[in-house]
C-alpha cells in the first residue's frame, strides 16, 4: 500500500509541472486529428516503418494554431520521434556538436546520404 501511495504522489509530481497546453493532447479534436493524419500517412515518413507518433513539424510551443494545424503534421515511427524530439531539445539543430562536425545540416537533417532517413 505504501508504494502505490509513493507512485500517486509522484505522478502527481509529474503532472504539475507539465505545461498548460499538455492537457491538449487528451481532447478529442486531437484525437481525431491524430487519428485520421496516421490513416493518410500510416509509415514513417523519415524510415518508412509503421508509424506510431503523429508529430508537429514546427513545433507549437503553446500556440493553439500550430497545435491544431493539419499542414503542420507528419507521421512518424516512435524511434525517429524520439531520436528528432532529442535533437531539438537538445539543440543539435541550432549550431549543436552534430551540426558543427558537419553531420546535419540546420534543420537537423541528417548530412549523410547513406544515412537511414535519406536513404529512399
Amino acid at each position: 500500500m505504501r508504494n502505490e501511495e509513493l507512485e500517486k504522489a509522484r505522478k502527481r509530481r509529474y503532472n504539475q509541472n507539465r505545461p498548460a497546453w499538455y492537457k491538449w493532447y487528451f481532447k478529442p479534436r486531437w484525437k481525431a486529428l491524430r487519428a485520421a493524419q496516421l490513416h493518410m500517412q500510416p509509415n514513417c515518413m523519415r524510415c518508412g516503418e509503421k508509424a506510431q507518433v503523429v508529430d508537429h513539424r514546427i513545433s507549437h510551443k503553446g500556440r493553439e494554431a500550430f497545435f491544431y494545424n493539419a499542414d503542420n503534421l507528419t507521421s512518424l515511427c516512435k524511434r525517429c520521434h524520439d531520436s528528432k524530439t532529442a535533437r531539438e531539445d537538445s539543440n543539435f539543430a541550432k549550431g549543436g556538436r552534430d551540426w558543427a562536425l558537419g553531420r546535419c545540416d540546420v534543420t537537423g537533417d541528417p548530412i549523410d546520404p547513406m544515412h537511414p532517413w535519406n536513404r529512399k
